[in-house]
């Protein structure tokens, strides 16, 4: 098995795999969205939930196949039961490339609801084919790093989300810059070099989500 796991051709098959289906599912998206959404929206929220789940479980698998990582969920039992049945925010430190697929695993197994997984992202990843179109028909929230943009973005957008019939997840990589030690000294002597003030870690999205969500609940 690991002879297959590590041989280029799997590796070719996987890529080819997902790029086909990936192309082939965003053109059932555009189909659909041109069809349904100006006349049902929240019926093609519901389809596109299966359309998701196909692009986002195929990443699912490379970690539990071809990369065999096990996952251990230690959850309340109090909360637990909540998991997959209503709105919830997801707060998580972005310090590795792909801890995100990590939440994405979660939300498979225990939550139920990966297809309807969503999240702040950089506004040129809609632009980029297979998962940045996906996200783009599932209603993402694309931030420009302008906080008077953002903040208007944030605002409409989650209250969009909230309007789904059935649960969604935000996931919200507070630190999505991938703090580092090496990074605040640079980005402090930068500062310094023009005449600024030491920067500091500031995140203004997890406070105006969670005063967002509040209006909702």
């Amino acid at each position: 098995m690991s002879f297959i796991k590590s041989s280029i051709v799997t590796h070719i098959l996987i890529a080819l795999v997902f790029l086909v289906s990936g192309i082939t599912v965003n053109l059932l998206q555009l189909l659909f969205f041109i069809i349904l959404w100006p006349l049902h929206k929240e019926l093609f929220r519901k389809i596109n939930y299966y359309f998701s789940y196909i692009i986002y479980s195929e990443l699912v698998f490379i970690s539990d196949w071809w990369a065999g990582v096990e996952y251990y969920f230690y959850v309340d039992k109090e909360d637990y039961k909540y998991f997959g049945k209503e709105h919830a925010i997801f707060i998580i430190n972005h310090k590795y490339e792909i801890d995100w697929l990590t939440a994405w695993v979660i939300h498979d197994r225990i939550g139920g609801i990966l297809g309807n997984c969503k999240a702040f992202a950089k506004n040129s990843l809609k632009y980029m084919p297979v998962i940045g179109w996906t996200w783009w028909f599932g209603e993402f929230l694309f931030l420009q790093r302008d906080l008077v943009k953002d903040k208007y973005t944030i605002e409409t957008k989650l209250k969009t989300l909230f309007e789904y019939e059935n649960p969604v997840t935000m996931l919200l990589y507070a630190e999505g810059t991938r703090f580092t030690k090496e990074k605040q000294e640079a980005s402090i002597k930068f500062a310094r070099t023009k005449g600024l003030p030491d920067s500091q870690k500031k995140n203004k999205k997890p406070a105006l989500s969670l005063l967002e969500q509040k209006d909702y609940q």
